[in-house]
């Protein structure tokens, strides 16, 4: 292994075990989507069978399960002492370590892609731009199924680059498995290769091997089939896969409709998908992957398996992001990832054989500047806005005191030992209640209500209800040197360190440290 890749894959992995504690310990979650360990002991409890079934696909599900069984074992044997919240946090970071895994796997595969197709240093660019993903320093660190699919997506490029450069069975049957695994773990994949039998078709009919392709292609279609079988464990719980297909074709997708289906609504969701590819690449190195883009694309003697990639870049919108008409910056990172083989053909071109000091200047500048944002993204995870309302609430609010919630429970700080009352969004629901001693709320949770709406009177006016609220903390993280924005983008990451605001009731004593 090339040193220089080490030392990519070490920077990774510093990166991604940065802040992979964030929010814990914890019952539940500040990471939205985060997979639950209740929701595999549910599992292991109907053997992933007999209607089970989640959102997301059963596969990962199953992939933890060892990890949920050990805790279980161990703690049923004395030797594992915890609390509940406690054995959730335990499980809760090994299952986020297993995305940090899968993350490093993910960033070698890329490496290996764009080396086959290349070479050796544009696969070293390639990885370093995987690594340095925005969201990437993100979702590495959470139990969310984004990088777990994409480590497979990543891996079945691989056997399907291969399997067009060789034509060996073998890689068409490994394509198969793995393709059929990155769907197992989130169903969105699937858009990803519904071109995929066109481009092997093409490349038949121009290498002249329609007939032993066909034969391979027949192998891999069986093998994806019965990969996706086992990993939905189609046999002996269709009907959960039914009502999880129901669930995502319906309610799932059908409530984050953002965009209508006319020409314009497309055009406006496409502008918005290139916007969060931008996001997750940052400024600088999206137009270096869209300079290699062209390059490629214009060059005759580049290999034909690199020219179809940005088919499946292609595929994914036209049958996935186009059909749901809503988009999110995770959504885009399966297109990011095929870009950065075309950013690593740019760099690679431009610094040419020769060893010219300022264009291998501008290349590290570029890299170093994508290192920033994504060590930006822990640094915000780090200085998280809730963990200074913890302290403030520990030194100034007594345990008896009861804390009225009005927020998503995601957006919280942990309020573990105190007494915690969840607030009708409503004036007259909050009016016949006991006043609590405390009321707190994420400002952007407010900002999001609808004008003139229940809940929008709710938080406008509840500070006027008798006898009366003060606001005594507004806590918001800024950071120094920040160089990414989330406006408009529709990101995970804007969840991270959120403003709160803590009211407490006017007839208190200024809030003062508890003794």
């Amino acid at each position: 292994m090339p040193p220089a890749l080490v030392l990519i894959l070490g920077l990774s992995l510093v990166l991604n075990l940065t802040a992979v504690w964030w929010g814990l310990p914890k019952s539940g979650s500040w990471a939205p989507d985060e997979i639950f360990p209740g929701r595999i002991y549910d599992g292991m409890s109907n053997l992933f069978s007999h209607g089970w079934n989640d959102k997301y696909p059963l596969f990962h599900f199953m992939l933890l399960t060892p990890i949920v069984f050990a805790s279980s074992l161990l703690y049923d044997a004395g030797i594992l002492r915890l609390s509940p919240t406690g054995e959730h946090t335990l499980i809760l970071l090994l299952m986020r370590l297993v995305s940090t895994a899968m993350a490093l796997g993910l960033v070698y595969g890329v490496f290996r892609l764009a080396r086959d197709l290349l070479n050796p240093r544009a696969g070293l660019f390639a990885a370093a731009m995987t690594a340095l993903l925005v969201p990437m320093s993100y979702y590495a660190k959470t139990a969310n199924v984004d990088v777990p699919y994409l480590f497979w997506f990543v891996a079945s490029l691989n056997f399907f680059v291969r399997a067009l450069k060789a034509g060996r069975r073998r890689d068409y049957v490994l394509f198969g498995v793995s393709a059929a695994l990155s769907v197992c773990t989130k169903d969105q994949a699937y858009a990803l290769y519904v071109l995929v039998p066109l481009i092997i078709l093409w490349d038949a009919l121009r290498r002249s091997r329609l007939r032993s392709t066909l034969i391979s292609t027949g192998w891999a279609a069986a093998a994806a089939a019965g990969t996706f079988a086992l990993g939905n464990n189609l046999i002996f719980n269709g009907s959960g896969f039914i009502d999880h297909f129901r669930l995502i074709t319906g309610s799932a997708s059908r409530d984050f409709v953002s965009f209508p289906a006319s020409l314009s609504g497309q055009l406006k969701l496409a502008a918005l998908a290139g916007k969060q590819i931008r996001f997750c690449l940052g400024w600088p190195l999206f137009l270096v992957c869209l300079a290699g883009l062209v390059f490629v694309l214009a060059d005759k003697t580049a290999p034909f398996a690199l020219k179809v990639l940005p088919l499946m870049a292609l595929s994914y919108h036209l049958f996935y992001t186009a059909v749901i008409r809503y988009s999110y910056d995770r959504f885009q990172l399966p297109v990011a990832l095929v870009l950065t083989v075309f950013g690593a053909a740019a760099l690679d071109r431009f610094l040419g054989r020769r060893k010219i000091r300022w264009k291998t200047a501008l290349a590290a500048a570029l890299l170093a500047f994508g290192l920033f944002q994504a060590v930006s993204v822990d640094r915000l995870m780090l200085a998280d806005s809730r963990y200074s309302v913890e302290h403030w609430l520990k030194d100034h609010v007594p345990a008896s005191a009861t804390i009225g919630t009005a927020t998503n429970p995601d957006y919280l700080p942990r309020l573990d030992g105190f007494r915690i009352r969840e607030l009708p969004l409503s004036l007259m629901g909050f009016r016949a209640a006991p006043p609590p001693e405390f009321v707190i709320f994420c400002s952007a949770f407010r900002s999001a209500c609808a004008p003139d709406s229940e809940e929008d009177r709710f938080f406008a006016g509840f500070a006027s209800v008798p006898p009366g609220y003060r606001r005594v903390l507004d806590a918001k993280t800024d950071l120094h040197f920040f160089p990414l924005s989330f406006a408009g983008i529709g990101t995970n990451l804007a969840t991270i360190s959120p403003e709160i605001e803590v009211y407490a009731r006017a007839d208190l004593p200024a809030a003062a440290p508890v003794k």
